[in-house]
């Protein structure tokens, strides 16, 4: 996240999901924040894993640039009912969680 742990900490504990992350990754623990791919390569670094092989979920353009320029590919999200804008580096759009299927996924989206 561009955020703060704190804050992302506060907001995971508040909806009760805290526990379904192992690691969580935040702008606090690298130089440079969003739309530089520093906190996308330090997570995929954590996660022991190739940038190429991660998947990135982001729901701004400035987010999606990041992912993109670390080298993952990039799912633009937007729930319904909400304004958004279009994720430029976004390989598939998705207004729903449930679009994510196994299929898709195993696909490279």
């Amino acid at each position: 996240s561009a955020s703060e742990r704190q804050w992302i900490e506060l907001l995971l504990g508040r909806i009760a999901l805290r526990g379904r992350f192992g690691d969580i990754t935040t702008s606090d623990e690298v130089a440079r924040s969003k739309p530089a791919p520093d906190v996308y390569l330090k997570a995929a670094d954590k996660l022991g894993l190739a940038p190429a092989d991660c998947l990135a979920i982001e729901d701004t353009d400035a987010g999606g640039a990041a992912a993109s320029a670390a080298g993952m590919r990039v799912v633009g999200f937007h729930p319904p009912g909400q304004d958004w804008q279009a994720i430029a580096t976004a390989h598939r759009h998705i207004h729903s969680f449930d679009e994510l299927t196994g299929e898709a996924l195993r696909t490279g989206i």
